[in-house]
């Protein structure tokens, strides 16, 4: 038995490491480690952050949601006027709920062509954006 043991240890000794000599390392780079007082950041003021440092003209950038700031900025001046012109239909198919495939559905059993009910049911669609941009105040 002691033969063994110390065969194993002469053999252990001899190879010198039971690692493959083809071994991937896989460390961080020291240009993506970050120190752990940035890393803190995030659980001291409740957020992520992306950039670390300010830059160049961020101080005028626009923080707030944008979703309301564009609503009728990709329309033209004839489809703002024909919004308003068919605004009181629309009010009433808002009313019930109708959405632009209601609409577009109802214009093709009356009888209309699939093109003027595509583009009634678009701008059925820009007014549900935005209804009151639409009625006269």
């Amino acid at each position: 038995m002691k033969l063994a043991f110390i065969l194993l240890a002469a053999l252990l000794f001899a190879t010198g490491s039971a690692l493959p000599t083809h071994v991937k390392i896989a460390h961080a780079s020291p240009s993506l480690v970050q120190s752990s007082q940035d890393a803190r950041k995030a659980d001291v003021t409740g957020g992520r952050f992306l950039r670390s440092s300010e830059r160049v003209n961020e101080a005028n950038e626009e923080r707030g949601k944008l979703a309301g700031l564009f609503l009728l900025d990709d329309i033209t001046a004839a489809q703002k006027e024909s919004i308003k012109k068919l605004a009181p239909t629309f009010a009433k198919l808002n009313e019930k709920d109708d959405g632009a495939i209601d609409l577009f559905d109802m214009l093709i059993r009356q009888g209309h062509s699939v093109k003027s009910a595509e583009k009634a049911g678009d701008l059925y669609t820009i007014y549900l954006r935005n209804p009151s941009a639409f009625h006269a105040s």
